[in-house]
């Protein structure tokens, strides 16, 4: 039986990003003593990590972004909460209006092709932070060096990017869930944000006025696990 009032969070950072995403949550989470396992894809100088559910406690998986399609199906099936930070299930629009992020992606992959790692990730991150200082965004892989092995990550998940089109295999469309939005996001689409609000009816949503895709937000952490913590009174 479940810790009353105890939760294990799995955590997944997005594209290009890395596990130290979660630095802001790590502090949160030891003062409620509860466990954070965090993901790494494996980008850049961290190796790839993929935890799983360990020891007592009810089961939240949050996701930023990409992450959300990262998750191995199991993993995701077994959570009781599902937190989605700026993402999404269709990344890119149908019809004309997915057209130009199609030709970025398509462009980001050329760039990453021809070894211009660092020009992109100077482009992107600042897209990623606006309209907030780019300086506030946690590092990335943007900051040590990228093994060839994690620009054909990077690659692969580009594609992913393009084809996602639908909620992923093992989604718990049963569990409650969260959904934090930036309204200033300039990397996922409006479109893509309406489409996942449509998909989880259920889902609280969380519109945050003046932030983007980075949701650089003082006490971001606290607000997302107080509402973990708001949980514990439904039965």
């Amino acid at each position: 039986m479940a810790e009353t009032g105890t939760w294990q969070l799995l955590a997944a950072h997005g594209w290009g990003s890395d596990h130290r995403c979660w630095d802001g949550f790590a502090p949160a989470c030891a003062e409620r003593r509860w466990d954070l396992g965090r993901f790494d894809r494996g980008y850049g100088r961290f190796p790839a990590t993929s935890p799983t559910w360990d020891g007592p406690g009810r089961r939240a998986v949050v996701v930023n972004s990409l992450g959300l399609h990262l998750v191995p199906a199991a993993v995701l099936a077994a959570a009781d909460a599902v937190v989605l930070l700026a993402s999404f299930a269709r990344f890119v629009p149908p019809g004309d209006a997915g057209r130009p992020l199609r030709q970025a992606l398509q462009a980001m992959d050329t760039r990453l092709a021809a070894g211009d790692v660092g020009g992109l990730f100077h482009e992107f991150r600042e897209r990623v932070a606006a309209p907030q200082p780019v300086e506030h965004l946690p590092a990335g892989v943007e900051d040590g060096p990228v093994p060839a092995g994690g620009v054909d990550r990077l690659r692969r998940d580009l594609g992913l990017l393009d084809r996602c089109d639908s909620l992923p295999e093992g989604f718990p469309t049963a569990a409650p869930v969260l959904l934090v939005e930036g309204a200033d996001d300039a990397i996922v689409h409006p479109a893509s944000r309406d489409d996942l609000r449509q998909r989880l009816p259920q889902a609280r949503v969380m519109s945050l006025a003046g932030v983007g895709h980075g949701l650089l937000l003082p006490g971001l952490s606290d607000r997302v696990l107080g509402w973990l913590d708001g949980l514990e009174a439904t039965p």
